[in-house]
């Protein structure tokens, strides 16, 4: 029987705000990126996973979320935390891999057109950040308690019942609480020419019932990205490392391994 790797609690920072990070194996960098209203929590199926893949897997919680601080002297923006993130990167002694859903899928693509150098790979999981998505979720019919989690989770997941009780109750209750969902500013809007400034090997992982931005714009990333290729998971929602685990972990490894340790982001011309 193969030992589950142990999680490792971490305090890491975002320029000078305090960010909350879950560690797991050794090897070469992963940096696992949540979405609004997320928490690292989204990956705690992935970090074991990645950890046994001969990985070291780091889960954040972006500035606002669980148990990251919001920054006191600057606007939370997905601009700001891409470029923090860079920096924090450059400090390290690897280039990472950047795996972002929605909200990290923005500020993923952020880090790569700030600092190319310090991005191997890139896998975005339903990104958010073009322009023409909406900057928030659908609004959800306000009624009793019951009604507006039903409501959630049918928005984030194809099929709430692959889903266990236990697992939704939390990550919606860290969502709920989140004081980005207010403090965030959704600047830094991207083109599809900004996309195709980014060189690096990307996986562009879809649900095809995604309720939150629909499966159309993963045909517009997978487009737009000189070196991405596109796969779609049906049925499955918003949240795929969540509710088609197996899948999108099988899909996350294949991608991974041929990104060996010295190849580097390539600079845009």
């Amino acid at each position: 029987m193969t030992d589950i790797p142990e999680i490792h609690s971490l305090t890491l920072s975002w320029g000078n705000t305090p960010a909350r990070a879950y560690a797991c194996g050794e090897g070469p960098l992963v940096v696992l990126l949540h979405g609004m209203g997320g928490a690292a929590d989204h990956w705690n199926f992935t970090l074991p996973k990645l950890a046994l893949a001969g990985y070291r897997a780091i889960a954040l919680d972006l500035p606002g979320h669980g148990g990251s601080a919001l920054p006191l002297s600057t606007t939370l923006t997905p601009v700001w935390m891409g470029q923090r993130l860079a920096d924090w990167l450059h400090a390290q002694a690897q280039p990472a891999i950047l795996v972002g859903n929605s909200l990290g899928g923005w500020v993923a693509l952020h880090t790569c057109l700030t600092a190319p150098e310090v991005v191997r790979g890139l896998v975005l999981v339903a990104a958010a950040g073009l322009e023409g998505i909406a900057t928030r979720p659908p609004r959800l019919r306000l009624g009793g308690g019951k009604n507006l989690l039903r409501s959630l989770l049918a928005l984030l997941f194809a099929d709430p019942g692959r889903v266990s009780a236990a697992v939704t109750q939390r990550l919606l209750m860290q969502g709920m609480m989140a004081p980005a969902l207010a403090a965030l500013r959704p600047e830094g809007l991207l083109q599809p020419a900004d996309l195709a400034r980014i060189l690096t090997p990307t996986l562009v992982v879809w649900g095809a019932q995604d309720g939150v931005i629909p499966a159309a714009w993963a045909e517009v990333f997978a487009r737009s990205l000189p070196r991405a290729q596109l796969r779609q998971l049906d049925p499955c929602g918003h949240l795929p490392q969540i509710e088609c685990p197996v899948e999108f972990h099988q899909l996350l490894i294949k991608f991974l391994e041929p990104l060996h340790p010295s190849l580097v982001c390539a600079k845009p011309e």
